[in-house]
């Protein structure tokens, strides 16, 4: 009996000595990876160029270090999540992509790393975003005669004068490889105005060139879907001490909030945008943000919790607005549309009080009698309708309608305040703007 008992526990041992270790213990899922943010701030305080040197200001070096800190001590991301250049303490040598330098230089080279090497390995899909930021430069090469699109570059340390065609950096080339996947939302926020490089300026200058040149800019690195650009300015600063980068930066900072006050990504655009200096120093932006994107540490990826859908009852236009009147004592407000209706509403009471249909291809004009009891609206048919606000907005018809289907009906040149159509002059007025009689 003792001897059975050995051979059946000799048989058992063998038996698990033959099953493979995977077999033997359950298999435990891998944590899911956390969506990250990677961020590349970039200072640019202290030029080799002596000529470019003397247009920079140290404080943009200050500002990228500010950046960095927020997102560290208050966003609360990782050190490794973030890379800084800078020419103020910062490293010729990058380091490895694994273990880069707490500081390196912003060369061009340098610049070129931080995307190729630094980033690329990172940057995963499931990632929502990275942010650039940049404090320094940038500068506006327009090809002089030739009908030559612009180049924009944003200035390195290393740059030169005469070699900003070769040795300035591009930001949407940098972008491409990136932005063109889909995957990312990316975000760049440029403490910078455009400069126009003055080698080939080709006749283009002045704030209402320079105005053009950076929303040209800013179209151009917001061509791919996801991706947005936020510019400090888009004139010449009114004075060389006056850098943009400072407002900008410490507003920027301000709209993400701090511990007491986290705000996401939208809510501090919209702040930037309210913000009567920034609007005044040419502030733009070009591309939105989804409107539950975050940059804590502590809420990124987390499911938000979505609001019931709710009815809501559309009162206004369904396409863009082409003319207003309103009568003499302000109680009634009426507007034409491309939606081809007229809407009559109540300034006092905040309501719509009539949809008067009747057009085709849009309401394109609309005109008011002195005596406040005719509306007149032309069509973009060339038809013109008259209400009669005395007896509940009913239609009149007009005899011999001035119908003309290939052209749409405007207002009239002698009557710039009147919104009364020439064709509406001819057959329902009197004189221009100051009667109108039914037929």
């Amino acid at each position: 009996m003792k001897r059975g008992s050995l051979i059946i526990g000799w048989l058992v041992g063998a038996v698990l000595l033959q099953v493979p270790a995977t077999a033997q213990t359950p298999r435990t899922s891998s944590p899911v990876r956390r969506p990250q943010i990677w961020a590349i701030i970039v200072g640019v305080g202290n030029p080799l160029d002596p000529k470019i040197r003397a247009q920079s200001s140290r404080e943009t070096v200050q500002q990228a270090s500010d950046v960095l800190r927020w997102f560290t001590r208050v966003a609360g991301w990782d050190r490794r999540n973030l890379l800084l250049l800078t020419d103020f303490g910062g490293n010729a040598n990058p380091g490895l992509p694994q273990s880069p330098a707490p500081n390196i230089t912003p060369s061009k080279q340098n610049l070129d790393w931080a995307f190729r090497e630094w980033l690329a390995p990172r940057a995963q899909l499931g990632d929502i975003i990275f942010f650039f930021y940049f404090a320094g430069q940038a500068r506006a090469v327009v090809p002089a005669g030739a009908p030559v699109f612009p180049e924009y570059f944003l200035v390195p340390t290393d740059v030169l004068a005469d070699n900003l065609s070769v040795r300035g950096w591009s930001l949407d080339k940098a972008l491409d490889r990136y932005a063109k996947q889909g995957k990312f939302q990316i975000v760049c926020w440029l403490g910078t105005t455009l400069q126009v490089h003055q080698a080939a300026i080709g006749g283009i200058a002045g704030p209402a060139d320079l105005a053009r040149l950076s929303r040209d800019w800013l179209l151009r690195l917001a061509r791919w879907p996801g991706v947005t650009v936020w510019l400090a300015s888009d004139r010449p600063p009114p004075t060389p001490a006056a850098d943009p980068a400072i407002p900008f930066s410490k507003a920027l900072l301000q709209g993400l909030g701090n511990k007491d006050r986290e705000q996401n990504l939208a809510a501090c655009l919209q702040t930037l945008h309210r913000d009567s200096k920034l609007k005044l120093g040419g502030f733009q932006s070009v591309g939105g943000v989804p409107p539950g994107l975050t940059l804590w540490a502590d809420q990124l990826g987390v499911p938000v919790k979505q609001s019931k859908p709710e009815m809501v009852v559309q009162v206004g236009h369904a396409d863009r607005i082409h003319d207003i009147v309103s009568t003499s004592d302000s109680r009634m407000l009426m507007t034409a549309s491309q939606d081809s209706t007229v809407r009559v509403w109540s300034p006092g009471q905040k309501a719509l009080l009539r949809v008067l249909n009747g057009h085709a291809v849009g309401v394109t004009a609309l005109g008011l009698s002195s005596n406040g009891q005719w509306l007149v609206s032309g069509g973009g048919r060339g038809e013109i309708l008259i209400h009669d606000l005395t007896q509940n907005f009913t239609r009149r018809s007009v005899a011999r309608q001035p119908y003309d289907e290939r052209s749409r009906v405007g207002k009239s040149p002698c009557c710039p305040t009147g919104p009364i159509s020439s064709r509406l002059t001819a057959k329902a007025s009197a004189s221009c703007g100051t009667s109108v009689n039914p037929p």
